[in-house]
């Protein structure tokens, strides 16, 4: 269905190319080569109520919005609202009323309410949309899709807006968090606070209309944002109460050879009884000429193209339409090897002419090496420098990115423009030189410039400033980059006069030093500035064990960087690419203790992110245990066993490595865990790991205590926690971190007391309750004094534990309080992390438990908690493989709400829930119905038929 008025195609047979102007569903039958883009895309659109676009600008998501998934999903009956250059107005209306009216008008029979929510409006049972209603009546209606391109002006002209008009951008920035907080809603199905409190103090009659005016289950409306990359970030600040915008995106990245080759190829090949205006021979050629390679490379070894096809198409196109006898067709001599660059540069001379000459020379000297290839810099120093120059430095700057001449991309979370293309770099290097004003690029030497006061010529002064520079103040992040960059420079002297590689060796590994006393956040420019020139260094000289160590240091630090930002994809390939390294270098120097102690960390750490995945599959655990094992054969080959550190890394490792086999082979764990506190047993109490090495015993203790429960030994696993209770409380007199650890492992010990006391006779059971208690006093303690994710993971989990066993013994207002403790624990968890299904599971199990308690009083919130906990499960049905046991969770929750609407005469709304439970039954195999589900199916299979 398309709600869009017919517009005039910009793209004809004889002129299919744009340059750089986007494709909209008019130009759609010459947009190509983003097939498989648009086919993600739409389906994702399909299934989830949020889907996000996101890529690097000028990349074509606009076109690929325009003239590809809008027109598929038309074609798939979605009534598709395109909402573009919407933001303009927040300073002076919100933008919700502006989102109702477009739908308003591009919906037939759609009604405009004078004050809703989009909540409301999208759920009002008189909305076409809903089956039954207007000119649907006969068939299923059309459903809504939302489609925002530029979301990033949601920022820039709503929450970030500073002008002078400070009355305008105080409404803009209300108006674009109230805009957020709505949309949350309808993406997430969430009732809204308003008519949520209506529901709750109204009448009975009251109440009773608002459950028949609106639809509370069914979600009659999707939503596509498209944005910046670099304003990913920004939209994940709303992941609390939006979490869906974790779950479904599509990165748009530069095409690869074949389908720019469509692109290319493709759209000249429309002319009824005439040849493709470009020929394939001469399009392979312009395809290989953007992407810069030699004229023999396959097109599928190309990995990716720069946005410039459609610009060289359309002027070549163009010269070819010029002509005073237009030729049919492109042919060899149109297209040269250098054609491209000759196009290039009249096109760089059009954009760059019009801009200041100090944007100018800044672009030419600092964006080009001396041999004319493309240099990256950070926008944030870029505009640093500009400010004083060209006050509008960063919409002129965005401007050549709308051009193509530049690109803004992010790396490592920090954004670094550059040239789209080499062709355009050799240009601005031949202008520099033109000018006869040639900078010094290389900031590493200018950067050593400003330090050069403390080097004073010497490698030694280097060292001396260096170690005066550990004992400041951390504040003064700028003298420790002159610094390293100084002593970069100093080693390059030291080796140029002696040959020294120990002296090599010392400077990598003090200005490595550098690196790991700044603050991933605080200091992640200056950090990624400084890691990629010393990295570039000491690649240099790659040979020695102590460069090696230094590269190791470096990946280590931007590894650990990127997960204390929760960035675990890019921490986990940061931490292979220094394994790889370590695994070449310990063949030749298996001894070395740095390169041991290193690799054996990140091995661990490798393990450790990988086992958050979830579901955690078999080929995951095999990566997970082949990483303790080979930690633990570097230890015992490097000679280290039977010293403080070598035994407990050993230790440590082995432990960890028993903690892979609890669940499917607990006798295993077992044995691990022996091995583990025998050699941790080894490390001396006077050693500095004592810390440490207590708490991983206790830790390995507890853990042995856990398996050995599974293994109903129920004696061993008293006599484990116990012992580990003892290791704890001489840790919890501590005042250090080891005290903080105490508080935690004692709650967990006496969570697990607890569950041994419930299994045990009358008499253990009564003492069941209070060992609970006990264990959520330690958390609370372990809270209070730690404050983090991780305590209040513990903290809900003892909150949860003690309340089951209350509502076990019947305490149903006990219950409910600890409960009612957990819920903003476990929402705001699952808010920072919307990809842990552990959390999503045990946040929509508490929903439940609470609802189950509040039904005899209150079927309302009854029904509030069951449909918060199937929405919470809801997107764990749609990542295969689905797990069972969260099917019946959620049809559970469903089919007791069909209950509870029948019995309070909502036979309608009854029966849309019982239909969704038919949909889901037929999912679950027949074998894994009990006598209640079988029962149920039965029932539901004659209602709806199969």
């Amino acid at each position: 269905m398309s709600t869009a008025p017919p517009t005039e195609s910009k793209a004809t047979p004889e002129a299919p190319w744009l340059g750089l102007a986007h494709f909209t569903a008019a130009e759609r039958e010459y947009f190509h080569g983003r097939e498989k883009e648009i086919r993600e895309l739409a389906d994702r659109a399909r299934r989830a109520s949020l889907t996000i676009l996101y890529g690097v600008s000028g990349y074509g998501k606009s076109s690929l919005l325009g003239a590809g998934l809008i027109p598929t999903l038309e074609a798939d009956d979605h009534a598709v609202i395109l909402l573009r250059r919407c933001y303009d107005d927040l300073p002076r209306r919100p933008l919700e009323g502006d989102v109702m009216k477009a739908v308003a008008t591009g919906y037939p029979g759609a009604v405009l309410p004078e004050q809703e929510t989009l909540w409301e409006f999208f759920h009002d049972r008189r909305q076409p949309w809903f089956s039954g209603s207007g000119e649907y009546e006969d068939s299923d209606p059309p459903r809504v899709m939302l489609v925002f391109d530029q979301f990033e002006e949601i920022f820039t002209r709503g929450e970030d807006r500073t002008t002078t008009d400070k009355r305008g951008d105080e409404n803009a920035r209300r108006h674009a968090k109230q805009f957020l907080t709505q949309l949350a809603d309808v993406v997430e199905n969430r009732t809204p606070d308003g008519l949520r409190e209506r529901l709750r103090s109204g009448t009975e009659e009251e109440r009773r209309a608002l459950l028949q005016a609106y639809d509370f289950q069914s979600q009659p409306v999707g939503v596509v944002l498209s944005l910046r990359d670099d304003f990913l970030a920004r939209l994940e600040r709303w992941r609390r109460v939006m979490p869906r915008i974790m779950e479904h995106r599509v990165e748009l990245r530069m095409l690869a050879g074949l389908e720019a080759y469509d692109a290319v190829y493709l759209p000249g090949a429309k002319r009824t009884g005439l040849p493709p205006i470009i020929p394939p021979e001469i399009a392979a050629a312009i395809v290989r000429a953007a992407a810069g390679v030699p004229g023999d490379v396959p097109l599928e070894d190309i990995e990716a193209v720069p946005p410039i096809l459609s610009l060289l198409c359309e002027r070549l196109n163009s010269r070819r339409l010029a002509a005073s006898q237009p030729a049919s067709r492109i042919v060899a001599a149109d297209f040269d090897s250098t054609e491209a660059s000759r196009i290039l540069g009249t096109f760089y001379g059009e954009k760059l002419d019009s801009q200041p000459g100090a944007l100018r020379e800044f672009i030419e000297d600092e964006l080009v090496s001396d041999n004319g290839f493309r240099e990256s810099r950070l926008l944030a120093s870029s505009l640093a420098d500009l400010r004083d120059k060209v006050p509008d430095a960063e919409q002129r700057l965005r401007q050549l990115v709308d051009d193509r001449i530049l690109v803004i991309e992010v790396r490592a979370g920090m954004e670094r423009v550059e040239f789209t293309h080499d062709t355009l770099a050799k240009l601005a290097l031949e202008n520099r030189q033109r000018r006869e004003s040639r900078r010094k690029k290389i900031r590493m030497l200018r950067w050593a410039g400003i330090a050069s006061g403390l080097v004073v010529g010497s490698f030694g002064m280097a060292v001396w400033a260096l170690s005066q520079k550990a004992q400041a103040e951390h504040q003064k992040s700028v003298a420790d980059k002159a610094t390293a960059m100084a002593m970069l420079a100093a080693e390059n002297e030291a080796k140029a006069k002696a040959s020294s590689e120990r002296a090599s060796e010392s400077s990598i590994s003090i200005a490595s030093s550098v690196l790991s006393r700044l603050d991933p956040e605080k200091d992640a420019a200056i950090l990624r500035e400084i890691q990629s020139e010393i990295e570039r260094k000491m690649m240099d000289d790659p040979s020695s064990p102590g460069a090696a160590a230094a590269v190791l240091n470096l990946w280590i630090i931007r590894g650990n960087a990127s997960s204390s930002r929760g960035k675990t994809e890019y921490a986990m390939a940061e931490y292979r690419a220094g394994l790889e390294i370590s695994r070449a270098k310990l063949a030749g120097y298996p001894t070395d203790y740095y390169l041991v102690f290193q690799s054996v960390f990140l091995s661990n750490r490798l393990a450790e992110l990988r086992s958050a995945e979830t579901p955690l599959t078999p080929e995951a655990q095999a990566d997970i245990r082949g990483y303790f094992n080979d930690a633990l054969a570097w230890i015992e080959a490097s000679g280290y066993l039977g010293t403080p550190s070598g035994d407990h890394y050993w230790g440590l490792t082995c432990g960890k490595l028993g903690t892979t086999f609890y669940g499917d082979d607990p006798t295993k764990a077992v044995e691990y865990y022996d091995r583990a506190l025998e050699r941790l047993a080894h490390v001396g109490q006077n050693s500095t790991y004592k810390a440490s090495n207590d708490n991983f015993m206790a830790s390995f203790l507890r853990a042995r205590g856990d398996a050995e429960m599974k293994l109903k030994q129920s004696g061993k696993a008293r006599a484990s926690y116990l012992k580990a209770v003892d290791l704890y409380r001489t840790m919890a007199d501590a005042a250090d971190s080891s005290g903080v650890l105490a508080q935690q492992g004692l709650g967990v010990i006496y969570g697990g007391l607890a569950n041994l006391a419930n299994t045990g006779s009358p008499e253990e059971k009564s003492e069941a309750v209070e060992l609970s208690r006990q264990s959520v006093r330690y958390f609370e303690t372990y809270d209070a004094l730690s404050p983090g994710v991780e305590s209040r993971k513990a903290l809900s989990g003892g909150y949860d534990h003690l309340g089951f066993l209350l509502q076990e013994r019947g305490d149903l207002a006990g219950a409910l309080e600890m409960y009612k403790k957990s819920l903003p624990l476990r929402e705001q968890l699952l808010a920072l992390h919307p990809d842990d299904s552990h959390l999503r599971r045990l946040l929509a199990q508490l929903y439940r438990w609470m609802g189950i308690i509040n039904g005899g009083t209150n079927q309302a919130e009854r029904l509030r908690l069951y449909a918060l906990s199937a929405d919470t499960l809801r997107p764990l049905l749609v990542k295969e493989p689905v797990s069972i046991d969260d099917r019946f969770n959620y049809l559970a929750n469903i089919f007791d709400s069909s209950e509870v609407l029948g019995v309070s005469g909502d036979a309608g709304q009854a029966k849309n829930l019982r239909r969704e439970c038919h949909k889901h039954i037929l999912l679950i195999p027949s074998d894994k119905l009990d006598e209640f589900w079988d029962g149920v199916a039965a029932k539901l299979k004659a209602e709806f038929g199969q």
